[in-house]
């Protein structure tokens, strides 16, 4: 049984737009998947807009999920999906279009970093303080 993803880390973004993901996760995904991802627009309705990082293993199964999703829902995830993979030092470059769906950019590059069991969630600072303060 794979390990799962747990906790929330702060980075920044570099000019890049690329962040070093956790040790913590970066050890997971090489244990029990690989370097490969797909990073997509989050589906929930009920918070502000923020990426799902999923090991490409775990997408092939989220896509059944998808597949009974309504079909804006489905199609706000897919087209926004890339896969990504971890450079030699650990980093994830975050495609522009999904920074700026994030919030993430020139006026903010603070990134929380959120484990959520079976894939990783990629926030902005202030989205994730706001939604902390959510009841």
């Amino acid at each position: 049984m794979a390990q799962t993803f747990i906790g929330s880390y702060e980075y920044s973004l570099d000019a890049k737009g690329r962040f070093k993901v956790p040790a913590a996760y970066r050890e997971i995904l090489l244990q029990d998947y690989d370097y490969s991802l797909v990073v997509a627009t989050a589906v929930d309705p009920d918070a502000e807009t923020y990426l799902d990082c999923f090991p490409f293993a775990v997408w092939s199964s989220y896509e059944k999920d998808l597949l009974v999703m309504s079909k804006r829902e489905r199609r706000k995830a897919v087209a926004s999906a890339r896969e990504c993979a971890l450079d030699k030092q650990g980093r994830l470059l975050l495609p522009p279009t999904l920074r700026e769906q994030a919030g993430l950019g020139q006026e903010c590059n603070d990134v929380v970093v959120v484990g959520s069991l079976d894939r990783l969630e990629i926030w902005s600072r202030e989205r994730w303080l706001r939604e902390c303060e959510k009841d």
